[in-house]
């Protein structure tokens, strides 16, 4: 039988026991030996023949082992760097602190390589222990984080993909809508984020709504959103009575002649004049509906177009003519506006006989065929090119023609003495019409001088 013994020679390393029997060295050092620990083993045989076995211990300083403890954890774009304590353990007591990490350091998507250091407490035994980790950081899905405002009116069919606001869908394994509140009417599809509906109510300061975005990868973030539900606007129709011949003066017509509205209400002018003014006439008019909680009181502007009418110099025309004599008036000097017009036609409804009238110059011509002492009275109808019409009461004064009575040159050459008989008449007188000569006078014969003769 062999036995082994270490008697007379030097310890073995601190924490090491020799089993005599076995000759196994077993324990865990508790010094560190760096260069070596000499000992011998005295081996003594079972026959007394005894040897020696010299054996150097090597005792290196300790090995800490350390594990990563954040398996499980879930990181995120943005996410602070974790403390390193969080993230790594040792097996010995001691210190773990990033390396070349700000306080303030984030994650960023994909592999995030932190180095690492280890400070044991007893630096006598174990040694500074350095290494890298990876930390592997999921996209965070990314959404619009300002006010997001989503205007509608009441009744009005709303559609809004609120999908638009988030900016990597694709990256987070796709994402979910929910929302915490909706203005009545509204509903949100959690697959797409289409808002739709139509509004039942009115929200015109606004809905405040939160629609928190849930990515596949199990981040999320929240959306706010105001919207805002308006009154609806009347669709207002203009007629087309505005397009209506108007002229300077007419009345400026009734608003509902002009305006009309798919929902009850009333309309009126704001600020109008009375009459219309040659040219465009901007008119402002306001839309009261009936429904006021629904729907909004609307305002605008129309233009009525207004011709210029026939500006006439008189307002009556008294014109003189002789029977039987050229006549001639010129009525296109009554019309002080012409041009402005579009040029004006003339027409009467009668004339003195032997009289016409020429309806584009305004010139009444001819030679009265009969006399109108005490008045021809007749209405020029002046029409002007933009379809103002004007009329001109005229009166017509035709005298009685005056015959031209010729003597004869028997009265200047005539043989005549004291006590003749008074010549006749129609010797000695004749006129350019027909007609009667008669004296006058009472006279019977002639005196022996000048005698007049009526």
């Amino acid at each position: 039988m062999v036995i082994y013994l270490n008697e007379g020679t030097p310890e073995l390393p601190e924490g090491l026991d020799l089993d005599a029997k076995t000759g196994v060295i077993s324990g865990t050092p508790t010094a560190i030996y760096p260069d070596g620990f000499e000992s011998v083993v005295t081996v003594i045989a079972g026959n007394g023949d005894t040897a020696e076995l010299p054996i150097t211990f090597i005792i290196s300083i300790g090995t800490v082992d350390v594990t990563e403890t954040n398996a499980d954890e879930i990181y995120y774009d943005g996410d602070a760097v974790p403390d390193v304590d969080d993230v790594l353990s040792a097996d010995v007591a001691g210190t773990f602190e990033w390396v070349d990490v700000a306080d303030d350091a984030t994650l960023s998507t994909g592999e995030n390589e932190l180095q690492w250091k280890f400070t044991p407490d007893d630096t006598d035994n174990y040694g500074v222990v350095t290494g890298t980790t990876v930390i592997t950081a999921n996209a965070n899905v990314a959404v619009a984080t300002f006010t997001t405002t989503l205007i509608a009116e009441y009744g009005e069919e709303v559609s809004k993909d609120m999908s638009e606001y988030v900016y990597n869908a694709d990256k987070v394994d796709g994402v979910m809508f929910t929302v915490d509140a909706l203005p009545r009417g509204l509903t949100l599809d959690g697959e797409t984020g289409i808002i739709s509906g139509t509004p039942t109510a009115v929200y015109a300061d606004g809905f405040d709504s939160v629609i928190t975005v849930t990515a596949g990868n199990d981040s999320s973030a929240t959306m706010n959103v105001e919207i805002v539900i308006s009154k609806i606007s009347a669709d207002v129709t203009v007629s087309d009575a505005v397009y209506d011949n108007y002229h300077d003066g007419d009345a400026v017509p009734n608003v509902d002649d002009i305006l009309s509205s798919d929902v009850e209400g009333t309309f009126e002018w704001v600020d109008a004049d009375d009459t219309l003014s040659t040219g465009d006439n901007d008119l402002n008019w306001k839309f009261t509906p009936s429904d006021t909680d629904h729907y909004a009181t609307v305002t605008g502007t129309i233009t009525i177009t207004a011709d210029a009418v026939v500006a006439l110099a008189t307002d009556t025309l008294e014109l003189d003519g002789t029977y039987d004599k050229p006549f001639e008036a010129d009525l296109s000097e009554c019309v002080e506006n012409a041009e402005a017009v579009g040029g004006v036609t003339y027409s009467a409804d009668q004339l003195p006989e032997g009289l016409t009238l020429d309806e584009e110059t305004g010139i009444i011509s001819g030679t009265p065929t009969a006399a109108y002492p005490d008045g021809f009275e007749t209405v020029i109808t002046i029409t002007a090119g933009n379809g103002d019409i004007a009329e001109l009461p005229v009166t017509f004064t035709i005298a009685k023609g005056t015959a031209t009575v010729t003597v004869s040159d028997d009265v200047e050459n005539g043989d005549y003495t004291e006590g003749d008989a008074i010549p006749d008449v129609d010797d000695i007188l004749s006129a350019d019409v027909e007609g009667t000569f008669e004296w006058t006078t009472d006279q019977d014969e002639l005196d022996a001088s000048e005698n007049d003769l009526t």
